[in-house]
């Protein structure tokens, strides 16, 4: 595998971990900050992308979206495998899919429930600048389960 590309590899993938990051600690303007400036967030609840949510434009949108999960008392991204395809005709897009497997911990008529996610993530990265971004994602739902919390 070409050097140039490892570390293009590498930068995807710390962009991804990043956003899981901002999520997680309740940082909007860090999750918009992985987007460009006029970057899109497609959120759907289903596996084929066909039943859209939302949709942000923009790091404003995109930040004011990332909000939404203060409702959480805790939420964990945790990442998985990811495949990425380089653009033939431009060095400086690509396209991704990326798993993850997130919880969402919530208070429900007294009792803790773990809202669990089967995402991936279906992108376009744009390096602009020498940085990797995610230009447009689309955030797909395979499925979702709501497990009731026991705490030792």
């Amino acid at each position: 595998m070409d050097e140039v590309r490892l570390a293009d590899r590498l930068a995807i993938r710390a962009l991804v971990d990043r956003y899981a990051q901002g999520a997680d600690r309740r940082r909007p303007d860090q999750v918009a900050a992985q987007f460009t400036l006029d970057g899109v967030l497609t959120i759907c609840a289903d596996p084929d992308g066909v039943v859209v949510r939302a949709e942000r434009r923009g790091r404003e949108q995109i930040a004011e979206a990332m909000t939404g999960l203060a409702r959480y008392r805790v939420t964990t991204h945790h990442v998985g495998q990811q495949l990425l395809d380089f653009d033939a005709d431009d060095v400086h897009v690509a396209h991704g899919e990326t798993y993850c497997e997130a919880h969402h911990w919530r208070e429900r008529d007294g009792v803790t429930v773990d809202r669990v996610m089967s995402i991936r993530y279906q992108d376009r990265y744009a390096r602009i600048d020498g940085t990797w971004l995610i230009a447009q994602r689309l955030l797909l739902t395979d499925w979702t389960e709501d497990r009731e919390v026991r705490l030792a």
